[in-house]
């Protein structure tokens, strides 16, 4: 098992593996079948909710948990096939970066060991978000195994002395930690026999994730040298709490017709083209203009509605509290134009030009006192943008190669095909369909259950109802899941079945009855109440009001408090066997 530990990412074939890693490490390729797939797109997921407080509690807090456990599973010993979760079948390379592997053995255990988090914080992964949940750890694997390969490429691959010090400080660490009282030693000593005992297994442990050590010393070497790149400022400090009184003017991409045979891309292209002529020769006109004709232009030729009705007025604002892509607000704090744009903003997919009608110093009232670490603080904070800044680039500058046919599945489903044309979709949904087909001749029932969720909204897209609820109550054989059956209720019903489906409702709420979740430890309830709702809601659709309102009573009134249950959080796909 540690054998497979420590060949969960390795460099491909065709190159020789670093001096610091071991043969082990090497590639030999295998027998079988090689699956291809379709590059990842890391394009950031965006919308209004993000702009809520609240959400970006939850969503820090769930990063944080995600984080925490990609950690420990990254290290620990490698038991796939011990793991009831996922069964480690499926091509043994999961996705390629760069000149590195993802192999299945580590992508199951991280998969799995992120499952298990969740459920440790009452966050249960059901059917409908599992192969979500997969695909964040593979992303979390495709964003380290990127990172890895950059740090090689530049050379920073740590020396066998560098690795030597490393192992006798996490050595040292443990000791102090473990066995730092007389308690900790005590119990030290029942379980290892003595502390000598105890820090020689610590080192036979850290000695065997040697590679793994070496391969986190090369990544943080690469973070550092990308964070001291980064030179800050007191100038660059106030800039950053200087607010500015702003007005601005959106221009966007039009809507263009297709017509049959046209081609759809040309089109937004065009679109696009002719956005950004626009906005240059407003920028021109606008270059020494004085307020009243940046306002009155923008009354009339901006496209951000809620701004364009108060003649593009946004109010004073620290450049980081408009909503435009970091790109956009970076350059609008480094200039000391009164005009500046046009900025191409990814956010809106648009341009953007503002007017800086007055800035306004506002420092916090303790500055001269805790200046030091203000401009420290500043720094850090600085360093981690200029290293997010970096991940990013580096997605796209060593885009995967996804080899699991239910991942690439996944990736196509959800990122490829309402970003295409609506004449490439169906085409696209189709070969979804068949990846996701493919898996399902080695994964589990749990994993089944999941992939045909996902082929069943694909079904429904594309109109195909028939196969859409013959898909879900396959589904139902492998995962009994109450949402499960309402889903399969609701498309029984659009096919006037609905003897079928208030049989489906019927066993949704008996389910729940007999097997309720827990509360939400983040208050709000239980997550079972958001299925009642949807179970009463589609006895509303088929006008059964009686059956309605007997499951609404089943739901208890939300506690004071809390955050709303958060019983299943949404993930992305999956895929397994070897």
């Amino acid at each position: 098992m540690a054998e497979e530990t420590k060949n969960a990412v390795k460099p491909v074939a065709k190159t020789p593996a670093p001096a610091t890693r071991s043969a082990k490490r090497r590639i030999v390729e295998e027998d079988g079948p090689v699956y291809t797939g379709t590059p990842l797109s890391m394009s950031g997921i965006r919308g209004l909710v993000a702009n809520s407080v609240l959400w970006k509690i939850v969503m820090g807090l769930l990063i944080f948990i995600f984080a925490v456990g990609f950690a420990i599973t990254a290290i620990a010993p490698s038991n796939p096939r011990g793991n009831s979760g996922s069964s480690g079948a499926g091509p043994s390379r999961v996705a390629l970066v760069g000149d590195q592997v993802i192999e299945r053995d580590k992508y199951v255990r991280v998969a799995k060991g992120q499952v298990d988090q969740m459920a440790q914080f009452g966050m249960k992964t059901g059917t409908m978000e599992l192969l979500g949940s997969y695909q964040r750890s593979l992303d979390s694997l495709i964003s380290d195994a990127a990172q890895y390969d950059e740090a090689v490429a530049k050379g920073m691959t740590p020396t066998g002395a560098e690795i030597d010090a490393d192992i006798e400080k996490k050595a040292q660490e443990a000791l102090k930690n473990e066995g730092g009282n007389a308690a900790g030693r005590r119990k030290i000593e029942s379980k290892f026999g003595s502390m000598k005992d105890f820090e020689s297994k610590v080192r036979e442990n850290l000695q065997e994730n040697r590679d793994e050590i070496a391969h986190q010393l090369a990544v943080d070497k690469l973070k550092k040298s990308i964070e001291d790149s980064n030179k800050t400022t007191e100038a660059d400090y106030k800039r950053s709490v200087t607010k500015l009184d702003l007005y601005q003017i959106t221009v966007r991409p039009k809507p263009e017709p297709v017509l049959p045979g046209k081609d759809a891309t040309k089109a937004q292209e065009k679109s696009k083209a002719d956005a950004k002529a626009k906005a240059v020769k407003l920028a021109e006109t606008l270059k020494k203009a004085d307020l009243a004709t940046f306002k009155a232009t923008a009354k009339k030729e901006s496209d951000d509605f809620s701004s364009k009705e108060k003649s593009g007025a946004l109010g004073w604002m620290l450049p980081d509290q408009v909503g435009v892509a970091p790109s956009v607000k970076e350059a609008l704090q480094a200039s000391s134009d009164k005009v500046v744009g046009p900025l191409e903003d990814e956010y809106s997919g648009g341009w953007v030009l503002f007017y800086v009608n007055g800035h306004k110093e506002d420092l916090p009232k303790d500055y001269a006192k805790n200046k030091a670490q203000t401009l420290k603080d500043f720094e850090t904070r600085k360093d981690g943008d200029v290293w997010n800044k970096y991940l990013e680039d580096l997605k796209k500058k060593k885009s995967p190669e996804i080899l699991d046919p239910a991942m690439a599945a996944y990736k196509i489903q959800n990122e490829k095909v309402f970003s295409a044309p609506a004449d490439q979709q169906k085409k696209l949904r189709q070969e979804a369909i068949d990846k996701y087909q493919e898996s399902l001749a080695y994964a589990t029932p749990e994993e089944s259950a999941a992939i045909r969720f996902q082929m069943a909204q694909l079904y429904r897209q594309d109109g195909q109802n028939d196969k859409y609820t013959a898909t879900l109550e396959a589904a139902l054989k492998d995962s009994d899941e109450p949402n499960l059956r309402v889903q399969l209720a609701n498309g029984l019903h659009e096919a006037k079945r609905d003897k079928e489906a208030l049989e489906q409702l019927k066993k949704a709420s008996e389910s729940l009855d007999k097997n309720p979740s827990p509360a939400s430890p983040f208050g709000g309830g239980s997550p079972d109440m958001g299925v009642r709702m949807q179970i009463a809601g589609a006895y509303d659709t088929m006008g059964k009001k009686d059956l309605a309102a007997i499951e609404r009573k089943k739901v208890p009134p939300a506690p004071a408090g809390g955050i709303g249950g958060l019983g299943s959080v949404n993930s992305p796909p999956i895929t397994i066997k070897r």
